[in-house]
């Protein structure tokens, strides 16, 4: 039996709540392509897409979390020690000319700036697109599965 059409297809997970959406392709195998290299090409697509785990994500967000949270601390004890030393010097009568501190409130950059994906839209009906015609569901031979993990592909 000759495989003439691969479908590889995966499942990304969107959020916290398990909502999910599939991300799939079928493509015409090419003389000499065995379904390895294809499903190989397929994973290392949808890798590219995807980015990266969210598990590396959430574990990014949560020790940015914490960097702040440390930073704030650090920024609230230097105000309460600044107050202190104003308030010695006012009590000691030593003439001062601090001004009072200010509140800087808000003013961190954000990590990384917004990046701005361009896309190519390619009409899979043109014969220059290199897409195959999907077949009907009829026509597909098997019952795809899908992992419940996003990261297994």
């Amino acid at each position: 039996m000759e495989i003439r059409l691969f479908h590889f297809s995966t499942r990304i997970k969107t959020d916290y709540n398990g909502n999910a959406e599939n991300l799939g392709w079928t493509v015409k195998l090419e003389e000499g392509e065995t379904e390895e290299q294809v499903a190989q090409q397929l994973r290392e697509k949808a890798i590219a897409i995807i980015g990266r785990p969210a598990s590396d994500l959430y574990n990014d967000r949560d020790r940015a979390k914490k960097q702040l949270e440390e930073v704030s601390k650090k920024l609230a004890d230097m105000r309460a020690k600044y107050k202190e030393h104003v308030a010695w010097l006012n009590a000691a009568g030593i003439p001062h000319n601090l001004p009072p501190l200010p509140q800087m409130v808000n003013l961190l950059n954000s990590s990384k700036p917004e990046q701005v994906c361009e896309v190519e839209l390619v009409d899979p009906d043109a014969p220059e697109s290199g897409f195959a015609e999907e077949p009907d569901e009829d026509d597909i031979p098997f019952e795809a599965t899908l992992s419940r993990n996003p990261d297994d592909f």
